[in-house]
C-alpha cells in the first residue's frame, strides 16, 4: 500500500474562476503524485461515473474477444472530500479536441471557425435562432466547403513512425467507440470539443465532465441533444480509411455486445447510481442547465471568431502551450486545465453509500416533482438500451442493428445542425 509521505511545499494556483490548486504529493513509493484540488465543486457524481467506467473496464476485460482487442476506457481517480471539494487525479500529455484543432489550424495559417464562418455566411443571421432547414443547409454547406480532416492529419504528423502511427489511430478508434457505448448507456451529453480530451502518446480518448447523465442535454428545453454520443465528422476521418467501418463499429459492436451479457450487472450498478438521491435531484433539474448561445466575451487582443465553448468557468492550463490570441485561444486556457487533469483507477467508493441531496443545485419549484417518476423513467430507459428496445419504431434489436441505427442517428447531418453552436456539430 502506498502511502502518503509528504506534501510538495509548491502549490500552483490555476488562474480561472475556482482557482483550484495543483498539488503535488510524495508517495512511500518515491514517486510524485499530482492531483488538482477542487473548491466550489461538487465531484460526487465524477466519482461515481468512475465507478461505473470501472465496472465497464472489468466487463471488458473478462471477455475473451474484447480483452484480446485490449479494448479500455480510459479512467481517472476522484475523490470527494466533501460536498463542495475533492481531488482529481491530473492526466499528463492531454489536450482539449478544441485545443489541438485550433493549435493545428494556427500552424497552417486557417482559421479555427473556418466552417462556422462559413454557415454564418449562409444563414446570414444567428446560428442558434435560424430555422431548422436553413441551419441543415448552412451545416451542409460549411461541411463540403472543408475538409475536416485536422485530428487525422495530426496523429500523423506527431508520431514518429508508421508503426507508432498505426499504434495511436487504433488507439484513438477504441477509445472512441468504447467510451461511446458506454456513454450511450449512461445517457452522457455535453459531449463538446473542449469535454474530449486526446493524449498526445498513446492517442487515446478521455473525456471529463459527467455533469449531464441519464440523457438530461436531451430533454432540456432550450438547444435540446439528438445524438446518442458525438461522432462527428473529424472524429470519423480521424478512425481512417475504413472510417466509419472496420475498427470503429467492431468495436462499438463488441462492447455493446459485452454490456448486454452483463445487463444483470450494469443495471444493479446503474440502479444505484439512478437512487443515489444526489443523482435523483439532478434528475428533476432538467432544464436548469442551459447551454449559452452566445460566445464568452472577447478575452484576448483581437477576435473575429465566434466562441464555441459554453462552459468559460472551466480552469484553465498552466502549462498550455498556447499563444495568446482570439478571444477562443483566450478562452481555450480556461478550459484546458480540467481537460489536462486525468487518468487513473476507479475509486473504492461504495455505491450504495448515503448522499445527501445537493438542494441549493435544485431549480426553484422542482422539489414538487415526483422523484419516483423521474428515477424509474430513467431506469426503463436504461433497460429498453440494453436489451434493444430503445429506437423507436424498433423492438429487440441484434446488437449489429442496434449499433448500426445508433451509428446512423450520431452521423445524421440532421440532427447536428439541431445542436447549439457551442458543441460544434462542424468539427
Amino acid at each position: 500500500m502506498v502511502r502518503i509521505v509528504n506534501f510538495d511545499p509548491e502549490v500552483r494556483v490555476i488562474p480561472s474562476k475556482q482557482r483550484p490548486r495543483r498539488i503535488k504529493l510524495q508517495g512511500s513509493d518515491g514517486v510524485l503524485y499530482t492531483f488538482l484540488l477542487k473548491g466550489h465543486e461538487d465531484l460526487r457524481q465524477d466519482e461515481r461515473v468512475m465507478q461505473l467506467l470501472g465496472l465497464a473496464n472489468n466487463l471488458l476485460n473478462s471477455d475473451i474477444t474484447t480483452s484480446d482487442m485490449h479494448i479500455r476506457i480510459p479512467t481517472y481517480a476522484v475523490i470527494p472530500l466533501s460536498p463542495n471539494a475533492g481531488l482529481v487525479q491530473w492526466v499528463p500529455h492531454c489536450d482539449t479536441m478544441e485545443a489541438i484543432i485550433v493549435e493545428y489550424r494556427r500552424h497552417i495559417g486557417v482559421s479555427p471557425q473556418l466552417e462556422f464562418k462559413i454557415m454564418q455566411e449562409t444563414i446570414r443571421g444567428d446560428y442558434d435562432s435560424a430555422s431548422p432547414d436553413l441551419k441543415l443547409r448552412a451545416l451542409q454547406t460549411g461541411l463540403s466547403r472543408t475538409a475536416g480532416d485536422d485530428i487525422n492529419k495530426l496523429l500523423w504528423l506527431k508520431s514518429a513512425s508508421t508503426e507508432r502511427w498505426l499504434l495511436r489511430r487504433w488507439t484513438f478508434t477504441r477509445t472512441l467507440a468504447a467510451m461511446g457505448m458506454v456513454g450511450y448507456l449512461l445517457g452522457l451529453g455535453d459531449r463538446h470539443p473542449s469535454n474530449l480530451l486526446v493524449d498526445r502518446v498513446s492517442g487515446k480518448i478521455v473525456h471529463i465532465d459527467f455533469g449531464d447523465c441519464f440523457e438530461v442535454a436531451m430533454r432540456r428545453e432550450r438547444f435540446p441533444e439528438h445524438v446518442p454520443f458525438r461522432l462527428t465528422r473529424m472524429l470519423v476521418n480521424a478512425c481512417g480509411a475504413s472510417r466509419l467501418e472496420g475498427p470503429l463499429r467492431i468495436t462499438m459492436v463488441e462492447v455493446m455486445r459485452v454490456m448486454r451479457t452483463n445487463r444483470e450487472s450494469m443495471m444493479a450498478m446503474l440502479e444505484a447510481f439512478v437512487y443515489d438521491p444526489l443523482i435523483s435531484w439532478r434528475l428533476l433539474n432538467t432544464a436548469a442547465k442551459q447551454p449559452s448561445p452566445d460566445p464568452p466575451k472577447n478575452q484576448g487582443h483581437n477576435a473575429t471568431a465566434v466562441k464555441p465553448l459554453p462552459k468559460p468557468e472551466e480552469p484553465a492550463n498552466p502549462e498550455s502551450g498556447q499563444q495568446e490570441g482570439a478571444s477562443m485561444a483566450a478562452s481555450l486556457r480556461v478550459h484546458r486545465t480540467e481537460s489536462q487533469l486525468m487518468r487513473g483507477s476507479v475509486m473504492a467508493a461504495s455505491m450504495a453509500a448515503s448522499v445527501e441531496p445537493d438542494v441549493s443545485s435544485v431549480a426553484d419549484g422542482v422539489g414538487t416533482v415526483d422523484h419516483s417518476t423521474a428515477q424509474s423513467e430513467a431506469i426503463t430507459r436504461i433497460h429498453n438500451k440494453l436489451n434493444g428496445n430503445d429506437i423507436e419504431g424498433e423492438e429487440n434489436l441484434d446488437v449489429e442493428n442496434q449499433v448500426r441505427l445508433l451509428i446512423d442517428q450520431a452521423t445524421s447531418l440532421s440532427n447536428l445542425s439541431k445542436s447549439f453552436k457551442g458543441w460544434c456539430p462542424f468539427w
